[in-house]
């Protein structure tokens, strides 16, 4: 029974991750919010935004278009920390905080966070970000593990599927890689450039060649 519960539990995790990025997808057109050109008036105005409503995908984008560049990357993140701290009840913001981290180039930071959020709301999609942290820190070994836990947790997923090549690819397991690529085409509903991605990728892993620097990179949610 406890088995039956635990997998009820998973499936619904599972069906929840997939309506979140319906939604995200849905959103991925909407124009990021105008802000005041005063950073202090921006970030009470992204604040407000976002404790109202912490999935509004256009005031992040206007987070990220403000704030996300180089000189501006400790605004960032005291803009998501300060709403975790005030919004402690609630894991989206520590998730928004720990990918404000990754954003910046504070991987080992982000990892603490999404270590956090595992251990208290295991969402699917965390999986994910805390492989590709592991990945850009170069801690191969535990990208190999939670990227089987992302398969596991989102196996219709491609991301979870490519991150899986890239790891092998990096790892120069290049036969693996090929047909870790190969069975990202047999996912249904793959989109055009998904399926391009695989394509290229099971090439290149056919070919002993590591992947290009395109499909390495793994492109902001928020920009």
């Amino acid at each position: 029974e406890l088995a039956a519960q635990a997998e009820a539990a998973t499936a619904e995790a599972a069906a929840a991750e997939a309506a979140a990025a319906e939604a995200a997808t849905a959103e991925a057109s909407e124009e990021a919010m105008e802000l005041p050109e005063s950073p202090d008036e921006a970030v009470a105005a992204l604040k407000e935004a976002l404790t109202a409503e912490p999935g509004r995908m256009a005031a992040h984008r206007a987070a990220y278009q403000k704030f996300g560049d180089k000189g501006n990357a400790r605004k960032l993140i005291d803009l998501y920390r300060d709403l975790q701290k005030q919004n402690t009840s609630n894991p989206d913001f520590l998730l928004y905080l720990a990918r404000a981290y990754c954003h910046v180039g504070k991987d080992t930071l982000a990892v603490v966070q999404f270590r956090k959020l595992l251990s208290n709301d295991p969402q699917p999609i965390v999986y994910l970000d805390l492989t590709r942290a592991y990945r850009r820190l170069k801690k191969m070994a535990d990208a190999v593990k939670t990227v089987d836990q992302a398969l596991e947790a989102l196996p219709d997923h491609p991301d979870p599927k490519k991150e899986q090549v890239i790891i092998l690819s990096l790892n120069e397991a290049y036969p693996e890689a090929a047909a870790a690529a190969t069975q990202g085409l047999e996912l249904a509903d793959l989109s055009d450039e998904n399926k391009a991605w695989f394509e290229k990728a099971a090439q290149l892993s056919n070919e002993k060649k590591k992947l290009t620097d395109d499909l390495l990179e793994v492109p902001s949610t928020f920009i």
